[in-house]
């Protein structure tokens, strides 16, 4: 979790594990679900996203047409990407591709995928009820790009590729990437205006175990999903230039980062981790704090563990209490009102 003050507009789109998340400002959100279409957005919603935010958050596909509708005109767009191999052996394990695929008993389900992963979908396809896992499954394919407006009928469509990948050089202010996490959060914290507080973190959503993949499989995953790696390979190389241009005061930032994120960590957490329990299907770190803190600090170390999951429902909650009396709100609604986490 990223600690939040914010200075500016923005509106900040995060791809990990093939989710796309923004991250709030003024601590607000609404929702956009599926592709964002305008009649997702309530007249309550869009009132206030129009009044009270600048920025938005949920799990949504990108959709600039859309989000110019409601977003100001001075809206900063970044994203983050991963490495498609590392991505997408995520993703499988994270969205329990195996299970549903019917190859959770093999060895090695990922590797069982791919000695026909075409067969494997048709089996898929033919055999189980389509409207359980669609949603999922669409991800089983060059996710972040999909994730960021590219349609699956042009997976293999090479100059949609190119167009979508240069369409979106021009509409995303910057493009962070996992594999350097630091730098980017430094290119981000200056790009904002932010200060060093504001980009401390904890690493949230690791796998407990991962495995070191055979250069084949590596081969075959970058093949599969061809146009992620396409869209990645040119972001990367764009970041490695940008990284190459920095001075000496942003070398120096990376390092205090890294000193903040481990003083904080001393403070915080037991060196015990405990499990994630907002993710019920798949094996996550969680954390513990300990238990001795100041009241202050304990709430600031708790917050600092929390998931999107747990985040979600306190943003949502207090987005509620801005909100003006209608007689729309159902049992839900009063409900969320005294559990904020509903």
């Amino acid at each position: 979790m990223i600690r939040k003050r914010f200075s500016k507009s923005a509106l900040v789109f995060l791809v990990i594990n093939c989710v796309l998340i923004a991250v709030v400002l003024k601590f607000y959100s609404f929702s956009i679900w599926g592709n964002a279409e305008k009649k997702q957005l309530t007249p309550i919603r869009r009132q206030l996203v129009q009044k009270a935010t600048n920025e938005s958050k949920g799990h949504s596909r990108y959709n600039r047409a859309v989000l110019d509708r409601v977003m100001p005109t001075d809206t900063i767009y970044v994203t983050i990407l991963r490495d498609p191999v590392t991505q997408f052996e995520s993703t499988f394990s994270y969205m329990t591709f195996g299970e549903i695929l019917g190859i959770s008993n093999e060895t090695d389900p990922l590797e069982a995928f791919f000695e026909n992963p075409k067969d494997v979908l048709m089996n898929y396809i033919l055999t189980q009820d389509l409207r359980i896992n669609s949603d999922r499954l669409k991800l089983i394919r060059n996710g972040m790009f999909f994730d960021l407006g590219l349609e699956s009928k042009d997976f293999n469509n090479m100059d949609e590729i190119r167009r979508k990948v240069q369409r979106l050089d021009r509409e995303f202010h910057f493009v962070m990437l996992m594999e350097y996490f630091d730098e980017s959060l430094i290119m981000l914290k200056n790009l904002l205006c932010w200060d060093m507080d504001d980009i401390v973190y904890f690493h949230h959503n690791q796998r407990r175990t991962t495995q070191k993949r055979n250069t084949n499989l590596v081969k075959e995953i970058q093949q599969w999903s061809h146009a992620d790696t396409v869209l990645y390979d040119y972001f990367k190389d764009k970041f490695l230039h940008k990284l190459r241009q920095q001075n000496e005061d942003f070398f120096h930032d990376i390092t205090d980062l890294r000193t903040r994120n481990a003083v904080l960590r001393d403070i915080c957490l037991n060196s015990t981790p405990g499990n994630d329990e907002g993710y019920q299907d798949v094996d996550i770190k969680g954390f513990k704090i300990w238990q001795n803190l100041t009241e202050p600090l304990k709430t600031m170390c708790d917050k600092m563990t929390w998931n999107e999951v747990r985040y979600l429902g306190y943003l949502r909650y207090k987005q509620r209490k801005q909100l003006p009396a209608t007689n729309t709100r159902t049992f839900r609604d009063y409900v969320r009102t005294w559990v904020p986490f509903v």
